[in-house]
């Protein structure tokens, strides 16, 4: 009996951990620039970039800077002491034997599969809710501004249209997703904030059948060459 309990136990564990939510923000705007903020059940786990550490004055009492230059000469040391590394030997990769280099044609072609199968599994998964997409086109000749706001219309059309074929799509607020021309300025702006939700075990399908697909779809391009 307390065999099934502790089964039961780690099923709803498991369950648990699998079911974490994962949120990733995408942020831009004009004084931070691009943003990416990572977190799990609400915490923070990555920020892109990070956020700036507050000066203290206490950093730089001079207790302070002492307790850091033992550190460094603590580290020093150690780095001294370590044996020097082997030389590691190249290793055969998916397109080479032993000691050669994969062509950079295959290279390339393997990234493209590989961004192309990612791409489309966290489409698949994620729950994209955008809250904001203003674009503001300028420039110094009225001309160029009106060209530029009907290739920016076309490509936010577009972008939408393929997140919201491939994707759950939410827009949140339809008057703040669009494109304006300032004829005023010169300097074109942007206002972004879109949030896409998964669970943990997405993100473990996404990245097991990222790499399955990825390799498979190149070993068969590989055996195809040779006959």
């Amino acid at each position: 009996m307390w065999f099934l309990y502790i089964l039961g136990g780690l099923i709803a564990l498991i369950a648990l951990i699998l079911f974490l939510p994962i949120r990733i923000k995408f942020l831009i705007d004009d004084q931070q620039g691009l943003v990416i903020e990572v977190r799990i059940l609400g915490y923070l786990y990555e920020r892109i970039p990070e956020k700036e550490k507050r000066v203290r004055l206490s950093d730089y009492s001079p207790r302070a800077m002492e307790r850091r230059r033992k550190k460094e000469q603590k580290k020093s040391s150690k780095k001294a002491k370590k044996a020097p590394q082997k030389t590691e030997q190249p290793s055969a990769s998916l397109f080479s034997m032993p000691g050669k280099k994969a062509p950079l044609g295959d290279q390339l072609r393997f990234a493209a599969e590989f961004i192309r199968v990612a791409l489309k599994r966290t489409l698949s998964h994620a729950r994209i809710h955008v809250k904001e997409v203003m674009l503001t086109v300028a420039s110094d000749d009225a001309a160029q501004t009106a060209l530029l706001y009907g290739a920016a219309q076309t490509a936010l059309a577009g972008l939408a249209e393929v997140l919201d074929t491939y994707s759950n799509l939410r827009i949140r607020h339809p008057e703040k997703f669009g494109v304006a021309a300032d004829f005023t300025s010169e300097e074109c702006r942007a206002q972004v904030d879109i949030v896409a939700h998964l669970w943990l075990w997405q993100v473990l399908d996404i990245e097991f059948r990222t790499a399955w697909e990825s390799v498979s779809k190149m070993m068969e391009q590989r055996s195809s060459k040779k006959m």
